[in-house]
């Protein structure tokens, strides 16, 4: 894989916090918890899948 910019990782970073952030006001409204909706995967299971992105975003800078 090649290595990412100092600018690419920096866009990367902010668009994951972003997303992590729009899961969390997506759960936390009261129209999501009226919701009948069973998914395999959960909104938790997303925030765990940028958790991991972070973590090897991370690691990718420290490679350097």
């Amino acid at each position: 894989m090649p290595k990412l910019s100092q600018k690419q990782k920096q866009l990367l970073q902010s668009l994951v916090s972003d997303a992590k952030i729009a899961i969390e006001v997506i759960r936390d409204t009261q129209a999501f918890s009226q919701v009948e909706y069973s998914p395999d995967l959960t909104l938790g299971d997303a925030v765990t899948a940028l958790e991991y992105l972070e973590w090897e975003l991370g690691d990718e800078a420290q490679s350097r």
